[in-house]
């Protein structure tokens, strides 16, 4: 007589172990982007911030931006508190940038950077830790 026999018959895979896997995801990812924030923000002195129409560039692990203030607003405040629903409305309201992106910065505010890809129409606001200046060598 085999173990399995003993167990008795076998049972179909869990429900449950799936769900679970499914609902868990978008936590990782939030989890994953808040660490970057952390990191990033940790690593960059606001003495090397760019100014007023300067062009940069964007580093960072996947640089969300929103359209508006308001609405990048909203988005940090639920990265706080729910980061499923945080990275839900980035997907709705925030366009997420390829690194290295050149940018201009357009306005300026304590928590976020409003820059403009270079050759595009629409400012996007972004964590300012996100956005590098150029080296001139």
């Amino acid at each position: 007589m085999t173990t399995r026999d003993l167990r008795g018959p076998r049972r179909p895979p869990s429900r449950r172990g799936f769900l679970f896997a499914l609902l868990l995801k978008p936590y990782i990812a939030a989890g994953i982007l808040w660490v970057g924030c952390v990191w990033w923000g940790g690593n960059v002195s606001y003495a090397e911030q760019l100014s007023l129409h300067e062009w940069g560039q964007i580093v960072g692990p996947d640089p969300l931006a929103c359209r508006s203030h308001d609405d990048w607003k909203k988005m940090t405040a639920l990265m706080a508190d729910d980061a499923a629903a945080a990275m839900e409305f980035a997907r709705n309201y925030c366009k997420r940038f390829e690194e290295m992106t050149i940018v201009r910065v357009e306005n300026i505010y304590s928590d976020a950077l409003c820059v403009r890809p270079m050759g595009g129409y629409d400012c996007f606001w972004i964590l300012p830790q996100w956005v590098h200046g150029l080296d001139d060598n």
